[in-house]
């Protein structure tokens, strides 16, 4: 084994302990931010989808309205004409 080899292998075996170090669990400043913004959108997600179903049930609810007040109006032109 020639110098250069040894020396080689000398800073390998120094420098995989760090890069494995920087793989750990620990969750930094970046990651952390990036899970806030995946709840964030969920948040939104989740009122969106209730907004909708709410609008969804209003415009239902209008339209039920709107046919019941023809269906009167309708009788009540009946009424006269007869």
């Amino acid at each position: 084994m020639t110098i250069r080899t040894f020396i080689f292998f000398l800073l390998l075996a120094s420098i995989v302990p760090f890069a494995l170090t920087a793989c750990g669990d620990s969750e930094g400043p970046a990651e952390q931010a990036g899970e806030n913004i995946d709840q964030a959108a969920e948040q939104a997600e989740d009122r969106t989808e209730n907004a909708m179903d709410k609008m969804e049930e209003k415009a239902e609810e209008a339209g039920e309205s709107m046919e019941d007040a023809m269906d009167n109006a309708e009788d009540e032109i009946d009424e006269i004409n007869n």
